[in-house]
């Protein structure tokens, strides 16, 4: 069945379009899911082959989360701006050349760089796969379909240890990278296929409230991250980030609110409950 041009964002009929749809927001969904901790138990091993210290091989953690953060927040102008079926496409793409990337690192500096990115293609993914669902079903549905696609979102952390320890004690750390590539390739052919289009908008990139989100959610995911090694607020670096994250926070939400739908992100949805 051929995808349709345009995406007139109405319910599809039951059917195996509509469920062909529901699989493909799973297979994208769970993928990402799993990545976020699929390389956690992989850690000491990817010390020794790095040669770095174990508190340095935890920015591999740290800056997949970072990336992953910024682009959450962002997704909804990223899709109004790209359109949902080609950002789909960019970041599942980019989401497997990191993987790849990732696992012919030869440095910790090269697998940081490459995970920022990683996380950053990762972190579209899940908002993506949802919007998808809540489009292709009926309000009346929705909870039940919804339901269905969250446990296999839920699921995904939980698989990723187990995956990620069998495949680094069994063939390679850098197999818990490598494996992304079939199921990225996978989900690249039914995003491809069954996802609908929506034409992008003409939308204007607020910089600088990009700049402030950016800044403040490195500041707050390295304090995250980090605190517990550094004993946190007995640590001046904690204390910097903590004042540097909490400016940060209250510049976006001020600027945010002044200027509306003008900002990166509409801080004045908040305002309505059921968001």
């Amino acid at each position: 069945m051929p995808a349709d041009s345009k995406d007139t964002v109405k319910p599809l009929e039951p059917g195996f379009r509509r469920n062909m749809l529901l699989v493909t927001t799973l297979f994208i969904s769970v993928m990402a899911a799993i990545d976020m901790t699929i390389v956690t138990v992989a850690l000491p091993y990817m010390s020794g082959n790095l040669g770095t210290t174990p508190d340095e091989i935890t920015w591999v953690v740290t800056m997949f989360a970072v990336g992953q953060a910024l682009t959450i927040a962002i997704t909804g102008h990223l899709s109004r701006l790209f359109g949902r079926k080609n950002l789909c496409i960019y970041t599942v793409t980019g989401f497997v050349a990191m993987s790849m990337a990732c696992g012919l690192s030869q440095s910790l500096h090269e697998i940081v760089v490459f995970r920022v990115l990683q996380g950053a293609c990762c972190g579209p993914l899940i908002p993506l796969s949802m919007s998808m669902l809540i489009d292709a079903y009926r309000p009346e549905e929705r909870n039940k379909v919804l339901s269905f696609w969250a446990m296999g979102v839920m699921g995904g952390p939980a698989i990723g240890p187990a995956l990620g320890g069998f495949l680094a004690q069994h063939l390679d750390w850098r197999w818990n990278f490598f494996v992304n590539l079939p199921v990225g390739i996978i989900a690249l052919f039914l995003t491809l296929r069954f996802v609908r289009s929506i034409k992008p908008l003409p939308v204007r990139t607020d910089w600088a409230g990009l700049l402030l989100l950016a800044f403040f959610l490195i500041s707050l995911q390295v304090l995250l991250d980090q605190g517990n090694r550094l004993d946190w607020f007995s640590s001046l670096e904690i204390v910097l980030l903590g004042v540097a994250a909490v400016s940060l926070f209250m510049a976006f939400v001020a600027r945010g609110l002044l200027l509306g739908e003008g900002n990166i992100i509409n801080l004045r949805l908040f305002a309505d409950a059921n968001f």
